[in-house]
């Protein structure tokens, strides 16, 4: 039996007992020695490789958020001028109808 020394020998392990089984050998402490170690230390140099690629798509999909909402800014900030200038056509609208009101009377 093999005590796991590359990689390739816990893959293949893998591939023909499956993950399932590899996991629950490492827990229930199944394997003995250095396979035991090695199959300890495998599994956490894949975890902390598959937490890096989680922290990556994370900080893709943030930046992506960011991007967007910086936009959305720039779009409220140009929304808000156009009412502005909306309110102050308005604004002449109401005092040259309250004029005309005031000269019909």
């Amino acid at each position: 039996m093999a005590n796991f020394e590359t990689d390739d020998e816990i893959e293949a392990w893998i591939a023909e007992s499956g993950e399932e089984a590899f996991e629950s050998n490492i827990t229930y402490r199944r394997f003995g020695g250095r396979r035991l170690t090695n199959a300890i230390a495998y599994r956490e140099r894949k975890q902390a490789e598959n937490a890096a690629a989680v922290t990556e798509r994370q900080t893709t999909a943030a930046e992506a958020e960011a991007s967007a909402a910086a936009e959305q800014v720039e779009i409220n900030r140009k929304s808000l001028h156009l009412s502005r200038w909306a309110l102050f056509v308005s604004m002449i609208a109401v005092i040259i109808a309250f004029a005309a009101l005031l000269k019909g009377k």
